[in-house]
């Protein structure tokens, strides 16, 4: 069985990072309860480590489920049946693997240029699914946001090549590297971009800084050490870039103004909303109003207005209060109910309405409301207020 001497060297025992197809030996099949782990002699799917995840891909045609590090170093692979040969080939999700490479090279660069031109050394990586995010310890001003990510797409323009290398321990003491491993019984290896960055790393990278394509930071968010640095590289601004222009266009549509004066129609809109929300209320407690005084002279115990919020049950309540202070009231609406009248009586029976309503609620001084999801029973409500 092939056995790794460090996680530094996993993906030494591939060829490279571009590597899509990879056949096999298989070493050790181990049956687990819905499932096997199978063990390879070499492989080209990358274990989660380091801040990205693991890479997707298939085995003999079956997807594989999860991969998982050996304390030797190998990797083991979860497939739902075992291979039928003693030969296997692996294929790797390649859409899933170049972002990856993009996004966790793009992390090398950006971090080398922060320590190197700000001083603000990196604390921690996250490749998430939509975005990434560098800790940094230390902040950066608005400028120097600006002005990092001006170097990070020069380096880009520059095609800077991103090489590996391996080196043994005891060559370490010469390496000017980033970040030095403590610990290692076997090769370490390096990563390089040009002359910006030496690095020590397991994971995919692309060859060349040209092929990062593009970095535009996102605002970034406050970290206990400093700050955390959010990021798309690649394909992911391709891809933000499309789906942004989509929304453009069709806000222009719906706004019937181009780009440039969608704020102004926007900021129209708000302010149309606000009045119009105003003058709402306004004739709600008006309305309101009207339908309690209704309810007093006729001496009804209930309304039900279909669509009603709370609100408005709570003018017309308010009306019924002002003009009868001896009457209880129930009303309902969409979804809500509100019980006014005598506190002593709302406070005793409020409880047991709620549940007839099957809903909850709560309250005091002579109010009682709440959310309701059946007026089935309203009928042994009424009973129970007369």
């Amino acid at each position: 069985m092939l056995r790794y001497s460090s996680w530094m060297t996993l993906l030494a025992c591939q060829s490279d990072s571009y590597r899509r197809e990879l056949t096999a030996r298989v070493c050790a099949v181990f049956d687990r309860e819905d499932s096997v782990d199978v063990l390879l002699e070499d492989t080209i799917l990358y274990p989660e480590g380091g801040g990205q995840p693991d890479d997707y891909g298939t085995l003999d045609g079956q997807p594989v489920l999860a991969l998982k590090r050996e304390p030797s170093g190998g990797v083991l692979h979860r497939v739902a049946r075992a291979p039928a040969a003693d030969q296997v080939t692996l294929q790797v999700d390649w859409s899933r693997r170049f972002d990856h490479m993009q996004q966790h090279t793009a992390q090398h660069l950006i971090t080398a240029l922060a320590a190197d031109q700000f001083g603000c050394p990196t604390l921690d990586f996250h490749l998430l699914p939509d975005l990434c995010d560098i800790a940094l310890e230390g902040s950066l001003t608005d400028g120097q946001l600006s002005a990092l990510m001006a170097m990070a797409n020069q380096a880009i323009r520059d095609a800077l090549p991103v090489r590996t290398r391996l080196v043994s321990p005891d060559q370490l003491d010469n390496v000017r590297s980033r970040k030095l491993p403590v610990g290692l019984s076997g090769p370490v290896r390096l990563v390089s971009i040009g002359d910006l960055d030496l690095n020590t790393c397991g994971g995919t990278h692309v060859a060349s800084s040209a092929q990062l394509q593009c970095i535009h930071f996102l605002p970034p968010q406050p970290h206990r050490n400093g700050m955390r640095l959010r990021f798309l590289a690649g394909g992911r601004v391709m891809k933000t870039l499309s789906s942004t222009w989509k929304r453009q266009q069709a806000l222009s549509g719906v706004l019937s103004c181009g780009p440039e004066a969608h704020l102004d129609a926007v900021s129209r809109i708000q302010q149309d909303s606000k009045a119009a929300s105003r003058v709402c209320r306004q004739l709600q407690e008006e309305l309101g109003g009207h339908i309690g005084a209704q309810l007093v002279r006729e001496g009804r115990p209930h309304l039900h207005r279909e669509g009603a919020d709370l609100n408005f049950l709570k003018s017309i309540a308010s009306a019924v209060q002002a003009s009868a202070p001896d009457q209880t009231i129930l009303l309902t609406g969409a979804g809500v109910f509100l019980l006014a009248g005598v506190a002593d009586v709302v406070s005793a029976v409020g409880p047991t309405v709620a549940g007839l309503l099957s809903g909850r609620g709560g309250g005091s001084g002579g109010r009682f409301q709440g959310r309701m999801t059946s007026m089935a029973r309203i009928d042994d409500c009424l009973r129970l207020l007369r």
